[in-house]
């Protein structure tokens, strides 16, 4: 079975028991390291990296339009893509958002 710790509980385990026990315990897992982050240096950032199922790779790039992520590693990796990412604003500015 699968798993989509991203969805509601009930969307997420497809109604299977043991796929409900570790959505319950994956979201516990973050929010213990949630606070232990924020008890350690006050805020921190969370990213979840998983794979789509259209494309092999890992996409990190957001702010940027699928055209751009459809672009080679060498493009991307121009001044003039890696400066309108919203990755490179949070590490440049960081970010005040709190949920």
């Amino acid at each position: 079975r699968k798993l989509d710790a991203n969805r509601h509980v009930s969307e997420a385990s497809c109604g299977d028991p043991l796929s409900e026990k570790a959505w319950y315990q994956y979201h516990a897992f973050i929010e213990i390291a949630k606070h232990k982050v924020r008890f350690a240096f006050g805020r921190g950032f969370y990213v979840d990296l998983h794979g789509q199922s259209h494309d092999p790779r890992i996409q990190l790039g957001y702010a940027l339009s699928s055209g751009n992520l459809s672009c080679t590693n060498k493009r991307l990796n121009r001044l003039a893509y890696i400066s309108r990412s919203s990755i490179r604003y949070l590490a440049n500015y960081g970010c005040d958002y709190t949920y």
